[in-house]
C-alpha cells in the first residue's frame, strides 16, 4: 500500500504563460478547487518531485505558491460552502 499525502497548494502566478503552465502540471497531480487552488492525494516521491518543479518554474520576485500537507483527521472535517460543484471532487481522498 502506498502513503499518500493529501496536500492543498495555492498560487499566485504573475505571468499568464507561466500561471498556464502551472495550471496544467497541478492538474496532473489533482483536482482544481478553486481557480488557483488544487488539492492532490501525493506520495512523498511525487511531492518532492512537484516542489523540484515548481522551483525550477515559478519567478522567485513575482510569484507565490503556497503548499499546505492535512493530516488525516484534517482532510476529513474540511468543509464546502457555495458552487464547490463548478470544480468537481477529488474522490480518492484518505
Amino acid at each position: 500500500m502506498v502513503n499518500r499525502k493529501f496536500v492543498v497548494v495555492a498560487y499566485d502566478i504573475a505571468n499568464d504563460k507561466r500561471r498556464t503552465k502551472i495550471e496544467k502540471k497541478l492538474k496532473t497531480f489533482g483536482m482544481r478547487a478553486n481557480y488557483s487552488v488544487f488539492e492532490c492525494m501525493l506520495t512523498n516521491i511525487q511531492l518532492n518531485e512537484l516542489k523540484e518543479w515548481l522551483n525550477k518554474t515559478v519567478s522567485k520576485k513575482e510569484d507565490v505558491v503556497l503548499i499546505y500537507p492535512l493530516c488525516n483527521n484534517c482532510v476529513g472535517t474540511k468543509e464546502y460552502i457555495g458552487a464547490f460543484e463548478s470544480f468537481g471532487k477529488l474522490t480518492d481522498v484518505v
